[in-house]
């Protein structure tokens, strides 16, 4: 038996993607600090426009439980070990978002609760939560996702960066939906990256398993179609 990482793995090839995202780390509480809690939020919702409701009412799904599911069907035709890695780190991610929601800070307000008596936006088919707020399910959600893909499936850096993306915005679309505050998000993304790191390092610590390479394979019988029909051709004579 052979222990150890997995020779398919992209974890090294992802450093730009990392470095930037530990520098957005560093500098987003600079921000922050400057300002009382709740700033940036108000001036957030007071850039609402129509298109960017539609956009991140669509956006922010990708950050739901339904799409570990959809992904983890997907590695199963691709590769038994890469399914089981994403399907570690939702437990974990779920395990931590859950401690901090309702054992650790149970009573944190939302946005609409904090902001009681506020004029608020609201956003028409999008319901609003008032406690539980930290830390950000969704965006733990979406940054467990591209981490695991980014690790499981090397890609190059400009692809790196647009995975990125896409999760900083999907983060975003949680504050700007008066879901959450930007600090829930802001560690909600270290839940997912975290536990994205620790179910790599958990499985591959196990030894190798020769069914980790294999795949789902649906095979489709071949159906066979009955013979066309005979039309007898009535302009004939006889």
């Amino acid at each position: 038996m052979k222990i150890g990482f997995s020779k398919r793995s992209g974890l090294s090839s992802s450093s730009v993607c990392l470095i930037c995202y530990l520098l957005l780390l560093l500098i987003l509480p600079f921000f922050l600090a400057a300002h009382e809690k709740g700033y940036w939020e108000l001036w957030i919702n007071g850039q609402r426009t129509p298109f960017l409701d539609q956009f991140f009412k669509i956006l922010t799904n990708l950050g739901d439980g339904l799409v570990a599911l959809f992904l983890v069907m997907v590695l199963l035709l691709s590769r038994y070990a890469d399914a089981l890695m994403l399907g570690i780190g939702f437990l974990l991610h779920a395990i931590l978002v859950h401690l901090g929601k309702k054992i650790w800070f149970p009573d944190s307000p939302r946005p609409l609760a904090f902001f009681d008596g506020e004029d608020l936006h609201r956003f028409e088919g999008v319901t609003n939560a008032l406690y539980h707020s930290f830390p950000s399910g969704h965006t733990a959600s979406i940054f467990l996702y591209v981490a695991l893909l980014l690790i499981i499936r090397p890609i190059k850096q400009r692809w790196q960066m647009f995975y990125l993306a896409l999760a900083i915005l999907v983060a975003f679309s949680r504050v700007y939906l008066l879901q959450h505050f930007i600090w829930d998000v802001y560690v909600g993304s270290m839940v997912g990256i975290f536990s994205a790191l620790a179910a790599y390092y958990l499985l591959y610590s196990f030894p190798y398993q020769i069914w980790w390479d294999k795949r789902l394979v649906i095979k489709i019988p071949n159906l066979s179609l009955p013979p066309a029909p005979k039309w007898k051709n009535f302009n004939s004579k006889g």
